[in-house]
């Protein structure tokens, strides 16, 4: 089921995997949505796939404000995953540094 949100959303998804010894960033996605839930598909070739686990950060930001939730999620073959949003204390009104 669909819910609103407030205003529309940026959910920033990045995930991550190890290469010669160090976490990098293998892909990163936008969305905008004023939804949730947010249904979507990432792919990755096997050079993107790197030398073992990967892992998914997510977060959902409104314009002209900062992170509002975050979610970190070790990625397990090609299940599907189910991502949960941690809200911020101070969700919904959370500032970044630069727009104080």
């Amino acid at each position: 089921m669909s819910r609103p949100l407030s205003r529309t959303a940026h959910i920033d998804v990045s995930i991550f995997g190890l290469y010669e010894g160090k976490v990098r960033e293998v892909q990163r996605t936008r969305f905008e949505t004023g939804n949730l839930p947010l249904f979507f598909s990432i792919k990755l070739n096997p050079a993107q796939r790197g030398e073992g686990e990967l892992y998914l950060r997510s977060t959902l930001s409104f314009p002209e404000r900062g992170v509002q939730a975050v979610a970190q999620q070790k990625l397990i073959g090609k299940n599907k995953v189910v991502l949960q949003m941690i809200p911020k204390t101070c969700y919904p009104n959370c500032q970044s540094p630069n727009t104080r």
